[in-house]
């Protein structure tokens, strides 16, 4: 995130400690860096778009520092880790799956997406152009109108949109509506 991201932060105090590669070897400084570019999804952010944030756990800048110290552990020899490996990696993959379900999931409390749609997530006009958001999920996103229909064939989701618009912007609100009732 750091590689991506950190062109759009040159202003931060932050971009000179993690423009070179040393800053990768010290991941309180990566997860302080991102944490300051409000690049995490915390439940404070869920709050603020009002989104519930009940049983949300930890944000993921704390599982980003309990997987860097399950790292540190792993990293430095250690000879009870040596013969105790199981649960440490199982720990590690549960934080790694944490991480990227609050992070980059599509059916999650991220604020980002337009709320009240089921069945897709759509990014809300107005976030398209946050570096995260254009950096990670753009890329893999398709532009579509609310006569859009989604489907699932042959292992892959297919997106059909064929129909004219009129010219006009329309609101996160009014895609919803229009897509919740097609």
């Amino acid at each position: 995130m750091i590689l991506k991201l950190r062109q759009y932060y040159q202003n931060s105090p932050y971009y000179k400690r993690v423009y070179s590669k040393k800053s990768f070897d010290n991941w309180n400084l990566a997860i302080d860096a991102l944490e300051d570019w409000k690049i995490f999804v915390t439940p404070e952010t869920l709050i603020e778009s009002g989104i519930k944030t009940i049983d949300y756990g930890n944000s993921v800048a704390e599982l980003f520092r309990k997987l860097s110290a399950l790292r540190n552990q792993s990293i430095h020899f250690r000879v009870d880790l040596d013969i105790e490996t199981r649960e440490p990696a199982l720990e590690a993959i549960s934080l790694l799956q944490e991480i990227v379900s609050k992070q980059f999931g599509v059916d999650g409390p991220q604020p980002w997406f337009i709320s009240g749609i089921k069945g897709a997530s759509y990014i809300k006009k107005e976030l398209e152009t946050l570096p995260f958001i254009h950096e990670f999920y753009l890329p893999a996103c398709v532009y579509v109108g609310p006569n859009h229909k989604v489907r699932f064939e042959n292992n892959r989701w297919l997106i059909e949109d064929s129909e004219l618009y009129e010219k006009r912007e329309i609101t996160d609100e009014e895609f919803a509506q229009l897509v919740s009732t097609n």
